[in-house]
This record gives structure tokens, sequence and C-alpha cells, in this order.
């Protein structure tokens, strides 16, 4: 069950929300919080999903940008005056959603959206983090070839040979058997 923050003072806003979130789904609550602790009582009570309403507080731009920092819950700004210049930041961000306040209906869906969305992005981070570290790889490997071709004289073939044998002797990557190689470890 997912845990659901309204910021609003608005009760007919505060009403559409949770009538638009199935019980069963979601654990809808509107606390009564101090603007200055706010950030502070959302990292204390783990949330998931936090609407903020529009109505409820001056100068959110920086507190959105603070929350979606945790990397952990979704907002959602529900406004009548969607202020998209000053929210560029947090527009960029798979945990944001700007919505207008009287959609209540679409937020099961919005917050599906921003899961998904918030998943493949995270996937696509981890596989690029894995393409760079075999670039990375590669390109050790490349110059510890040449370097055994430069200075033992051996072929393409048998200097690759090489980094393979001591990788598998050694139980490491071939990218740490050709960083010892060009620090001089391996002899």
């Amino acid at each position: 069950m997912k845990k659901v923050f309204i910021m609003s003072n608005d009760k007919t806003f505060e009403r559409g929300v949770m009538e638009a979130l199935p019980i069963s789904l979601y654990n809808v609550s509107t606390p009564s919080v101090e603007v200055a602790s706010l950030y502070s009582y959302m990292l204390q009570f783990h949330p998931d999903v936090i609407i903020i309403h529009n109505s409820y507080i001056k100068g959110y731009y920086r507190l959105i940008d603070m929350l979606l920092q945790s990397k952990r819950l979704y907002v959602i700004y529900a406004s009548a005056l969607l202020e998209e210049g000053a929210l560029y930041n947090a527009l960029s961000s798979s945990r944001f959603f700007m919505m207008d306040d009287r959609s209540y209906f679409g937020l099961p869906m919005i917050i599906r959206i921003m899961e998904r969305d918030t998943q493949l992005i995270e996937a696509y981070a981890s596989e690029n983090e894995k393409l760079k570290a075999k670039v990375l790889e590669g390109g050790l490997v490349k110059k510890a070839k040449s370097y055994l071709m430069e200075n033992r004289h051996m072929s393409e073939d048998e200097a690759y040979k090489y980094i393979l044998k001591l990788s598998m002797d050694n139980r490491c990557t071939k990218a740490e058997i050709a960083k010892n190689i060009l620090n001089g470890v391996v002899k």
C-alpha cells in the first residue's frame, strides 16, 4: 500500500484526491505541519507520494527540489496556475508531475506512469554504467596489449591470450590484469 500525503489547505481538493485514490491501494493522509518543518517531516514518515496543492505554501519551488533530491518519493504539484518556468529543474525528473488541480481522477494512472518511467530511467542508467565499464575495460586491455607487444615483443594475439590466461589464473577481470601490467605489478 502506497503512503500518500496531501499538502493542501483546500478541503475540496483534499476530498477530490481521496475519492480518486482507491483506499485498497493508497493510505492517504493530510498531515498538519508547519512549512518550515515540512521537509524533515517528509523524511521522518517516508511517504511514497506527496501531492502539494499550490494554495498550501509560498516558495514551494525550493521545497519540491529538496524533496526530489531524496530520489525515493514522487511529487505531484497540483495547481490552477501552472508555472512551468519556475519548476524547470523539477520538470526534468521522472519523479515529478504537474497537474491541474481539478483533475483528480487521473491520479492513480499518473502515479503508475511515474513509477514506470522511473524504473525505465534507472534501468537505462544501470545499463549505461555497465557499457561505460566495458569501454573502459576494453581501453585498458588494448593499452596493456600494446605495452606487451612493444616491450615483450608479443604478437597481438599472444598478448591478448597472455592477459586472458592471467585473468583466469588469478580469478580477476582482464581490466584488473591490464592495470597491473601497465603499473608494472605483473612481469
